[in-house]
């Protein structure tokens, strides 16, 4: 049995940023991507609107990332993760399930807004649409995350998919 948990990484970026396509290439087999679109996809009927079971949404986000996690696997939490508030809510969240990974490193997504809605209209018709007011609404609110939140490492993601450690705790 692994008794070392395993690593977080929290995504941070506005829908069409590319998250959930760069999480998809960058992962090694042994790791794992909890997606909160895909728990809420499996649990919304065809009729319901995309926010209806949020608790529930959330609840099952936190209950698998901890499950992972505790049994030692890297875990990338795929979701916007906008701002310093959204990414304290997850990382409380976990710390009451008494979830404890190894360490707690953020992927931001450095995007232009027109990349965004124009990625984001390759969507158009399908269940992961967002209406191009939201994605600038969420475009303006967005923050990228800083070390004072807890990070052990902090990776930013350009539109060309460049990566680049922006800061790393000191051992």
């Amino acid at each position: 049995m692994n008794t070392t948990n395993g690593i977080l990484y929290v995504s941070c970026g506005v829908p069409g940023s590319g998250k959930s396509t760069f999480l998809n290439e960058m992962k090694n087999p042994e790791e794992i991507i909890v997606s909160r679109d895909t728990i809420r996809f499996s649990i919304l009927k065809p009729e319901e609107e995309y926010f209806s079971h949020e608790k529930e949404v959330y609840s099952k986000f936190l209950s698998e990332i901890t499950r992972f996690i505790r049994n030692g696997f890297n875990v990338y939490a795929d979701a916007t993760h906008l701002n310093e508030k959204s990414r304290y809510q997850l990382l409380h969240g976990l710390h009451n399930r008494g979830c404890k990974p190894s360490e707690i490193n953020a992927i931001y997504f450095n995007v232009p807004i027109d990349i965004c809605l124009e990625r984001n209209e390759l969507r158009n018709g399908t269940k992961t649409y967002v209406p191009r007011g939201q994605i600038r609404r969420m475009f303006e609110q967005y923050n990228f995350p800083f070390r004072t939140e807890g990070f052990n490492h902090i990776w930013e993601v350009n539109e060309e998919g460049d990566v680049n450690l922006v800061w790393e705790e000191e051992t």
